[in-house]
């Protein structure tokens, strides 16, 4: 996790403690790996009828350590893709 802090005006002391609040507070989490499958909506007007969707890179949320055991994730994809769709091709 980074996070950058800008400070005008502010002591070197108060800006260190503002970045060590955020770090204890906060952790990233790694919802999904690159690759991972996502789900497998339909492909109208296509000889293949389904389409198989992964991500396409790392999905990581910032969260509140305290959030943590609280938080889902929930995927919204439409439930059929039109062709012609190809390899890599961003879909939603």
């Amino acid at each position: 996790m980074r996070l950058i802090l800008l400070t005008i005006g502010t002591k070197s002391q108060q800006a260190l403690e503002l970045l060590n609040w955020g770090y204890s507070h906060f952790t990233a989490v790694t919802e999904a790996l690159a690759g991972q499958f996502v789900s497998k909506p339909s492909v109208r007007f296509r000889k293949h009828k389904e389409l198989e969707i992964v991500t396409g890179d790392h999905l990581r949320v910032l969260i509140n350590e305290n959030q943590q055991a609280k938080t889902t994730t929930v995927v919204n994809i439409k439930d059929s893709v039109e062709a012609s769709v190809k390899k890599g091709q961003e879909t939603c």
